[in-house]
């Protein structure tokens, strides 16, 4: 057994040939999640340096305005929208058109953004709220299983739950009216349907059907995420888009 042990390639940091890439964070807003995405960088800078090989920075913290100029000389910025105003979308083009990404978990920025150009602007996990929503119907489009309707139930109301439904339409390319409340909604390529729930759940579901889900469709469920949960589900994002 030792002999085994042994000869398994097991990770050391000094062994490591891997080169190091430095990313450097721009995290803008004054709110308690601008707060948490911090301190759950500073918790996960050293595993993420182990296993990743990406040095994680932040540079500044504060309202996005006073960040703009900085982020120019910076190797690898990255943008962190964690505001709670929506005018700080008016940023978006000029920064994204300089090839610097934005992780925006600002819905009200993101629901203000009208723009066409959205290559590295990163939302997965303000509208799933942690949950793999939207990559999960990018890879059932990939691979050509065609989503028939999605079920929404539980989990927040009002313009947040009218957020994360036009990114589903906006990803899957349907055209569906405007959600105008309830607390069950079933939505499909050309059709929007909602019942009001007395005591909507507070967790929130996602069912998904699709050809290969036809049956039982696909479920993915968990809580309305705290602050820090968010963040830690925002790094998470952010390390799967620099691969």
């Amino acid at each position: 057994m030792r002999e085994l042990l042994r000869d398994i390639n097991f990770y050391s940091p000094t062994e490591s040939k891997t080169p190091v890439r430095n990313v450097t964070l721009f995290v803008g807003g004054s709110t308690p999640l601008a707060q948490a995405f911090v301190n759950a960088v500073e918790m996960r800078r050293g595993m993420i340096l182990k296993r990743a090989h990406v040095a994680l920075n932040v540079a500044a913290h504060g309202q996005l305005d006073n960040l703009i100029d900085d982020s120019r000389p910076s190797p690898n910025p990255i943008v962190v929208d964690c505001g709670d105003e929506g005018d700080t979308s008016r940023h978006y083009s000029s920064l994204l058109s300089r090839g610097i990404r934005i992780l925006c978990l600002n819905g009200a920025a993101l629901s203000s953004y009208t723009e066409e150009g959205r290559e590295g602007l990163l939302i997965d996990t303000l509208i799933g709220g942690g949950l793999p929503l939207l990559s999960s119907l990018r890879d059932f489009r990939r691979t050509g299983d065609r989503v028939r309707a999605i079920e929404v139930v539980g989990g927040g109301e009002g313009g947040d739950l009218s957020l994360v439904l036009s990114e589903i339409v906006r990803v899957l390319g349907w055209e569906v009216k405007p959600y105008e409340g309830g607390g069950k909604i079933t939505i499909a390529e050309s059709s929007l349907k909602s019942v009001y729930l007395e005591d909507p759940p507070a967790d929130r579901t996602f069912a998904i059907t699709t050809d290969r889900y036809w049956a039982s469709p696909l479920v993915l469920q968990g809580p309305v995420p705290s602050a820090s949960l968010l963040a830690h589900v925002a790094i998470s994002e952010l390390l799967h888009v620099l691969g």
